[in-house]
């Protein structure tokens, strides 16, 4: 049977349609607020620009995404900041090797050892990370940087070890303790002997090795 609706009968059946999915779809698409984490990403300011790098962000659905954002100040002629010729342009943060270090202030387990990490983005998609440590009257200083052993600024130096010969050592950054006044740290680590790293949430697992391919000892310093 045909049933015949007059105008404005169509038009409220569509306007019902249209409510109907309206609230079907709302709690799908306000799933989660999005959200940036700036204070993972590495920020760098000189004179009136500030560069932050990969900047975690989070869209509605939950999806994580990487930028680097550059922000320039315009000042005016009385020295203020001009907040309508100021500039913000933000890029797809480059595919980087190995897993991003969040720069900041860490302590081990025992609160006995505080260091301070600060990362920079190198050629060919690497990352650095320096870190300081300080003991009582001690201190230390190592370097790492992400990636494979061929073109590695340690490259010679994790070959002479036999490192490319660890399996899967591609998922570590490598690197080398730096200078340092005190005795041996955190269990096995002196100067200029190869060390690794991984971060871990808000951790990051320092291991030493000596000059070999045998890891000796540990450490986890957790970020504060």
């Amino acid at each position: 049977m045909l049933i015949k609706m007059n105008p404005g009968g169509i038009a409220m059946l569509e306007k019902n349609i249209v409510s109907i999915i309206a609230a079907v779809l709302t709690p799908i698409v306000a799933f989660a607020a999005p959200a940036a984490y700036l204070e993972k990403s590495n920020i760098i300011g000189a004179d009136n620009q500030v560069h932050i790098y990969r900047v975690p962000t989070k869209d509605v659905s939950g999806k994580v995404g990487y930028y680097d954002v550059a922000v320039t100040l315009s000042v005016t002629d009385s020295g203020m900041i001009n907040t309508t010729s100021s500039t913000i342009v933000a890029t797809a943060s480059p595919t980087f090797f190995g897993n991003g270090f969040v720069p900041g202030n860490y302590k081990d387990a025992g609160g006995s050892y505080s260091c301070s990490a600060s990362v920079a983005i190198l050629n060919a998609g690497r990352m650095q990370t320096a870190l300081s440590c300080y003991s009582g009257g001690g201190q230390m200083s190592a370097t790492w940087v992400s990636g494979v052993i061929a073109g590695h600024p340690f490259e010679l130096d994790l070959r002479n070890a036999g490192i490319d010969k660890i399996p899967g050592y591609e998922n570590f950054s490598w690197g080398k303790i730096g200078t340092y006044n005190s005795s041996t740290w955190f269990g096995c680590m002196n100067n200029s002997e190869i060390v690794s790293a991984v971060q871990a949430g808000n951790s990051i697992q320092m291991s030493g090795y000596d000059f070999g391919n045998l890891q000796k000892c540990g450490v986890t310093l957790i970020k504060q």
